[in-house]
């Protein structure tokens, strides 16, 4: 029966401690060896895994770049799942998108679900566009001063510039 890489090991250690080096060096140097090989591999199997995990997810940095750069199929692409699944800055961005009609058709429905949820989060960004979407009642939807105000001045406390102007534009 072989015992585990952990187990002898131990008993290395122990062999050591009462002095049989004669027993470190005929068996332990190769379960050494072994539970290095082995250590090794699964830290290596585990840094693949945990990078593979972070690399598919979606950065709303790269989805803004690429709205900023008028490419709002890659915006739309970059931001989409992390958008179902809770960031409030792809929230914000896809509400933008369907707000314009940029890439998909333009939906208010879509556009004010995906910003109110952006802007549950307090997400300054989507507390702006929010805003400014009632403010100016962008495509028919129902103005709204006082709520407006509220989503600037919020927005405003999280540092956005953007609702720094509507604020003083009212």
């Amino acid at each position: 029966m072989t015992s585990s890489p952990t187990v002898t090991i131990c008993s290395c250690l122990n062999s050591l401690s009462e002095g049989k080096v004669e027993n470190i060096t005929n068996h332990c140097s190769v379960q050494f060896e072994t539970f290095i090989v082995h250590f090794i591999t699964g830290f290596c199997i585990s840094f693949v895994l945990l990078t593979l995990g972070t690399s598919s997810q979606a950065d709303p940095t790269s989805g803004w770049a690429a709205w900023r750069q008028g490419n709002f199929q890659k915006a739309f692409l970059d931001c989409k799942e992390a958008a179902e699944k809770g960031v409030a800055s792809c929230q914000a961005l896809l509400g933008t998108l369907y707000k314009y009609g940029n890439g998909v058709s333009q939906d208010n429905s879509l556009s004010l679900q995906w910003l109110q949820r952006s802007a549950d989060q307090e997400d300054a960004g989507g507390l702006e566009i929010l805003g400014d979407t009632l403010v100016s009642g962008f495509n028919g939807v129902p103005k709204n001063i006082a709520l407006a105000h509220e989503l600037f001045v919020k927005s405003s406390i999280r540092g956005n510039t953007w609702a720094d102007n509507q604020l003083g534009g009212m």
